[in-house]
C-alpha cells in the first residue's frame, strides 16, 4: 500500500502560483504550463491579455491547452507563436464569450518536443459591468506521450489568475432653472412670468 502511494503521488502535476498574476503548473511526464495576466485591476472597456507558456516533452503525440474565459469577459483576438508545431486555432467570435483552444494531433509536434506560446486579448463590456467584477482565470492541458512505459495521458490545469474591474461612472447631470427664487417645499422653485427657462 505505501509502494503504490508512493507511485501515485509521482504523477500527480505540481502548481505553483508566485503572484497575484502568474500562475504555473508541471506535470512529471514532462508537460508545463504557465499563465501570466497582464492586468490585476482594468477599467471597463480596456483591453488586458493572458499570455500562455507551454512546453510538450519529445515523444509527445498529442496535445490540446484549453481556455475558457469566464463570464462576462469578451473575445478580443489571439496571437500564437511558431516555435511549436502547427497547432489547429479555435477561438470564440470576437466581442463574444468562449473557449480558446490549440490541439496538436498526431504527428504536429516536433519529435524532440518543443516550447511555445500564445497570447488571449479580452475585456470587460463596457457600460454593463458592475465595478469590482472579478475574473478568475486559468489554463488546462490534457497530452499523450510515448514513454518507455507505453503511451500515457497527463490533463492537469494551473491555478488561477484573477482580474478585477473598475467601473465608476464619473458622468454627472444637473438641470435648474434660471431666474427663479428658491423657497423649498413641495414646490421649491419660485418664479414670476409663464416662460421657464432651464440650465442644463
Amino acid at each position: 500500500v505505501w509502494l503504490w502511494s508512493v507511485l501515485a503521488l509521482a504523477t500527480l502535476p505540481t502548481a505553483a502560483q508566485q503572484n497575484s498574476n502568474i500562475a504555473e503548473a508541471t506535470h512529471p511526464l514532462g508537460f508545463y504550463l504557465k499563465k501570466v495576466v497582464s492586468n490585476t485591476t482594468i477599467c471597463s472597456g480596456q483591453t488586458f491579455s493572458y499570455t500562455i507558456y507551454f512546453s510538450l516533452p519529445a515523444g509527445t503525440q498529442s496535445a490540446t491547452i484549453t481556455d475558457v474565459l469566464p463570464s462576462p469577459l469578451l473575445f478580443q483576438s489571439v496571437s500564437v507563436t511558431n516555435a511549436c508545431g502547427s497547432p489547429t486555432v479555435s477561438t470564440p467570435s470576437p466581442g463574444t464569450n468562449g473557449t480558446v483552444q490549440l490541439q496538436w494531433s498526431s504527428g504536429s509536434v516536433p519529435a524532440g518536443g518543443c516550447s511555445g506560446s500564445f497570447t488571449i486579448v479580452v475585456s470587460f463590456p463596457n457600460g454593463t459591468t458592475c465595478n469590482g467584477t472579478a475574473a478568475r482565470n486559468r489554463v488546462c492541458m490534457v497530452g499523450t506521450v510515448q514513454t518507455s512505459q507505453g503511451l500515457q495521458t497527463a490533463e492537469f490545469c494551473t491555478p488561477y489568475v484573477s482580474t478585477t474591474a473598475q467601473a465608476t461612472n464619473t458622468w454627472q447631470i444637473q438641470k435648474q432653472p434660471l431666474g427663479a427664487t428658491w423657497q423649498g417645499g413641495n414646490c421649491p422653485w419660485k418664479y414670476y412670468g409663464d416662460t421657464m427657462t432651464y440650465q442644463i
